[in-house]
């Protein structure tokens, strides 16, 4: 995350598929154990600009394994070097907000260049965890190794790298993430509906992985469903 203090009214953040919901940063969406306060750069006049990965996404343009950087929050400078400090230079100077966010689509597209193709394997990974088809049991991880040609163990080492943990750890992100975007997109939201449709078990399951990912309940997340809007993300 880019914090830089020169920035009066325009300051960054670099979001790793980063959401803020009840107070909790969930870098990759996974909760980070200490609270991020934005309340430093917003309110009236300020602007927060910034860039969203998908999951994976982030590992070719940082260069390092996430799982290094999991729950942390780590300045760009440390990955970027001197391109980090060109672009704070370009957005300290931007007038407006709409001059950040150009000044940060040119620098991603200048950094595009070292960061090479894409992993299709992730792609995969990422439908796959995505899935409400896909099984949690052991029979489910081999298909998925079979799928990606990469044994269990291969498997594991992968997401860790790129995702920031193992592939189970993903598919209950991405369960919670698709439960997001159902309260969001839902005018009246019913708790065992939504349990359902977002690949719960059951309504207690739902329940118990909601308050262990964000610490909140369900009907917390549905009384505030139009806030969780903003945060809700495409993350195929």
């Amino acid at each position: 995350m880019i914090s830089p203090t020169r920035l009066p009214r325009i300051s960054t953040s670099y979001l790793m598929e980063a959401s803020t919901l009840f107070g909790q940063a969930k870098g990759s969406a996974l909760p980070v154990r200490t609270p991020v306060r934005f309340s430093k750069w917003s309110g009236p006049g300020y602007t927060v600009a910034g860039v969203r990965f998908r999951p994976g996404a982030a590992y070719l343009w940082l260069g390092v394994p996430l799982s290094e950087i999991r729950n942390a929050r780590v300045p760009l400078e440390e990955f970027w070097k001197r391109d980090a400090r060109l672009l704070a230079d370009c957005l300290f100077a931007a007038p407006d907000a709409t001059g950040a966010m150009a000044a940060l689509e040119q620098a991603l597209l200048r950094r595009a260049t070292q960061v090479g193709h894409a992993d299709g394997r992730v792609a995969l990974l990422r439908r796959s965890a995505g899935s409400i088809d896909t099984n949690l049991n052991a029979s489910g991880l081999r298909e998925v190794c079979r799928r990606t040609g990469m044994s269990e163990r291969t498997l594991h080492r992968h997401c860790t790298d790129v995702f920031g943990y193992g592939f189970k750890t993903l598919q209950r992100i991405l369960r919670f993430q698709h439960l997001l975007r159902l309260v969001a997109l839902s005018a009246h939201p019913n708790l065992a509906g939504l349990a359902m449709d977002a690949g719960f078990a059951d309504q207690a399951h739902m329940c118990r992985e909601v308050r262990r990912l964000c610490h909140a309940t369900p009907a917390e997340l549905v009384q505030l469903s139009a806030q969780i809007g903003r945060f809700v993300q495409d993350v195929y």
